[in-house]
């Protein structure tokens, strides 16, 4: 029995539960009016660091072993000295959250919510004999003969035949009424505690068909349960209760104990029972009853914890307790009387997450940091740990240093230049809160919240010297940095943009204000995409740095937390709830999902890169997940003639000349416009136009971003442009006063009149002066 192309990859991270944002409707989320289910759709499951908080724990006594649940994994911990437990293995791991775990001989079950029902064999290194998925979420397993006994949280129990622990067979499944959180077998009978309908008796007898034979009710939640010959003891909200089950279709009270706590956990020992307890959120602690009498329980003592006791054994005078953050031994050195031993410190919440050259980093909120080895993805382990870096918030990583923002408000200086270990060199304090930073060359940028940006010179890598800021209006809540522009994301100011070219004097090039708070931003070419409170994502054209403009996004519109990562082509993007979506952003304006998938717990924070996405869970640790779908560029096409052709590239990015016509055999000519004369060009540029030689008919396809916007100097006289990659109106160049209208374009033979600009041709354009402009969705419309 138990208790219960360009790789741009970058991070957004969002943790405010009920102020800002959205929350997606339980595995769904609206766009343009359609909902998607978040239903594990090109998006698979690899591996991860899924130790987290801590749960059920099961001994081992011949081998003086303890396999103690931690978020999706299992510690397997040496015991044989209490006092001084020690890890062995850290190498199970599943995707679910563990919340029933029970030991048969050299087999672990494993009750997973997300991940179903799982056998490994722990003789020696833990390996996964299989995974049996259950149509719900299965919250405890218990063994009976040839079968393991699972419950799921929505009320129903089922029977596994597990003779062969390879390919486990599901044979028979009842309903129950309730929630349930514990399970017990005795006999051929199950007691399954429930949260709202008491204990729920089941009969195994015909494995095939559990059946309830009756009922137990004590008008209270039950969370935990335990069997000692007869008696069935019952962990309530305020009461534990003893029965007699000699007849289990009828059993008896016995006693009643009114507790000043709820009663999570329960082991019994000789006479005496052992309670996790907790009241409200500040008292946890064991509290030891003596049961010798049931017609009068007492209590005897009562030992704090400090946080919640998740599940309690006992091994060779010790008591053995998963809590929270830690597995905790207490010698019991009389009845009822436990004294402090040994421990065996876990991470618990993990914090952010962030891989470079397949090492991951870990940081705790108050277990430090841990270095993994992730060049294996299913087989991720910790190669060292280190006491400092706990809640760390962001980092940006050299070849050599990883500079580390961490609460309240300093950075952190490791030396990463030794493989798999770190080593503190530096500790700076900073005036406020940091929320993210980044590299360029020698600096180091700091988003340090209230007091703006912080530009370090890296001269000296160790001892960092301040050089410049930036102190923009509002909270700086993000930072981008690309060549000599800074991109700050400001909560109630939105996005502003600042030249850095001299980190002393950085000067402002403008600014677009958001519907909604800015908290996040990531950059792909000429676009930015801003996760914006109350509206999604936006994406940004900043092709004209100067005058930036929205051009399309991904709306998301219900309440919560959410965030996002982008990894060209992939935006993933994730809410509160666990649902992740895998969005494509081949065409930037437009973003649509391309996969889904659901985690067992909401994500905190998202990191990826051009394989995987790193997903921090909250109590869960580290999941990894890949896009198995396929993302196809767009593919547009250029229509020749026989003859001259007046043509432009439609997409978004330049192309050599003879990679798209490597059959033509004349170059490409573009109009030199000051000097009035025409000149070949090996390269084509968007937003250009040229005249190419064609003997024939034929149609080529480039494939590529499509074009959306374009920056462009018209200089004085007649000038060559191109289109976008959809039509739109040619007012986009006549409105302008310099223009002299019309717009030409050429038929074959002869020039007309252009009122649309249609993609993939090119035009004349008469201009009375030099002036330079933007091209781009809407504003062409």
């Amino acid at each position: 029995m138990k208790s219960n192309s360009l790789v741009i990859v970058v991070s957004v991270f969002l943790c405010i539960p009920a102020f800002f944002g959205w929350i997606f409707e339980l595995g769904f989320v609206c766009h343009n009016g359609y909902a998607y289910a978040a239903e594990a759709s090109n998006i698979k499951w690899m591996g991860g660091y899924t130790f987290g908080i801590n749960g059920p724990l099961e001994i081992e006594p011949a081998r003086s072993r303890a396999f103690l649940a931690s978020g999706g994994g299992v510690y397997v911990i040496d015991i044989s000295e209490p006092a001084y437990p020690v890890r062995i293995s850290e190498r199970l791991e599943t995707p679910g959250i563990i919340r029933g775990l029970r030991r048969v001989s050299n087999y672990i079950y494993i009750a997973s919510w997300k991940s179903g029902f799982e056998i490994w064999d722990v003789m020696w290194s833990p390996t996964l004999m299989s995974r049996t998925e259950l149509p719900y979420s299965i919250v405890d397993v218990d063994d009976y003969l040839n079968y393991a006994v699972c419950i799921s949280d929505t009320g129903y129990i089922y029977t596994i035949y597990v003779a062969s622990v390879t390919d486990p067979l599901i044979t028979g499944e009842g309903t129950l009424n309730g929630r349930p959180t514990a399970l017990a077998i005795k006999d051929a009978v199950a007691y399954v505690a429930t949260v709202d309908s008491g204990v729920r008796i089941v009969s195994l007898s015909s494995p095939s068909r559990p059946a309830e034979i009756g009922t137990i009710r004590p008008g209270e939640p039950i969370y935990s349960l335990i069997i000692e010959d007869n008696n069935l003891y019952l962990g309530g909200d305020g009461r534990l209760y003893l029965y007699n089950i000699a007849t289990p279709n009828a059993p008896v009270l016995r006693g009643i104990l009114e507790t000043e706590y709820k009663i999570t956990a329960l082991c019994f020992n000789e006479g005496y029972l052992y309670c996790g307890a907790e009241s409200g959120d500040t008292l946890y602690g064991i509290a030891s009853y003596d049961v010798s009498e049931p017609e009068t329980l007492s209590q005897l003592s009562f030992t704090q914890t400090n946080v919640p006791v998740s599940d309690m054994k006992i091994y060779s005078g010790y008591l053995i307790c998963s809590l929270e953050n830690k597995l905790q031994t207490f010698f019991i050195s009389s009845p009822g009387t436990l004294e402090p031993s040994g421990e065996f410190i876990t991470p618990g919440f993990l914090s952010r997450v962030w891989v470079k050259d397949r090492i991951g980093y870990l940081s705790y909120n108050a277990g430090g940091i841990r270095v993994l080895n992730m060049n294996n993805i299913s087989n991720v382990f910790t190669t060292s740990e280190l006491a400092e870096g706990s809640g760390g918030i962001d980092a940006a990583i050299t070849d050599d240093y990883l500079y580390l923002l961490v609460e309240p408000q300093n950075i952190f200086v490791f030396d990463r230049r030794t493989t798999w270990n770190l080593t503190l060199l530096n500790v700076l304090q900073l005036p406020s809160r940091p929320y993210a930073c980044d590299l360029r060359e020698e600096y180091l940028f700091v988003a340090d919240g209230d007091s703006g940006v912080i530009i370090f010179s890296r001269s000296n890598p160790v001892n960092l010297n301040r050089a410049g800021s930036i102190v923009p209006p509002g909270r700086v809540v993000d930072i981008k940095v690309n060549g000599e522009l800074l991109f700050a994301a400001c909560e109630s100011s939105g996005l502003i943009i600042y030249n850095i070219s001299d980190v002393a004097n950085p000067a402002l090039v403008s600014s677009l204000i958001f519907d909604g708070p800015v908290f996040g931003l990531a950059l792909l070419g000429q676009y930015v995409f801003a996760g914006v409170y109350g509206d999604g994502i936006r994406v940004v054209d900043i092709s004209d740095f100067a005058s930036p403009n929205f051009v399309g996004g991904f709306p998301v519109e219900t309440p919560g937390g959410w965030l996002f990562s982008l990894a060209d082509p992939l935006v993933y993007l994730a809410d509160s709830t666990g649902n992740l979506f895998a969005l494509d952003i081949s065409n930037p304006i437009l973003p649509n999902v391309s996969g889904t998938y659901r985690f067992p717990s909401p994500v905190v924070h998202l990191n990826s890169d051009s394989n995987f996405c790193y997903a921090n869970l909250y109590g869960l640790g580290l999941q990894i997940v890949k896009f198995t779908g396929s993302i196809t560029p767009p593919s547009m096409p250029i229509v020749l003639h026989p003859g001259w052709n007046l043509i432009s590239l439609p997409t978004q990015n330049p192309h050599a000349y003879r990679d798209i016509f490597p059959f033509l055999t004349t170059p490409a000519y573009i109009y030199d416009t000051p000097n009035r004369r025409y000149v070949t060009s090996d390269t084509l540029y968007p937003g250009k136009g040229y005249w190419l030689l064609s003997f024939t008919d034929t149609t080529v396809s480039v494939t590529d971003r499509p074009l959306q916007s374009y920056h462009i100097t018209i200089q004085s006289g007649w000038n060559m442009v191109g289109a976008l990659s959809e039509e739109c109106s040619a007012d986009v160049y006549t409105s302008n006063p310099f223009i002299l209208p019309p717009l030409y374009w050429y038929d074959r033979t002869h020039y007309e009149r252009a009122d649309s600009l249609a993609p993939g041709r090119g035009y004349w354009v008469l201009s009375m002066g030099v002036f330079e402009t933007t091209i781009s969705y809407p504003t062409c419309r």
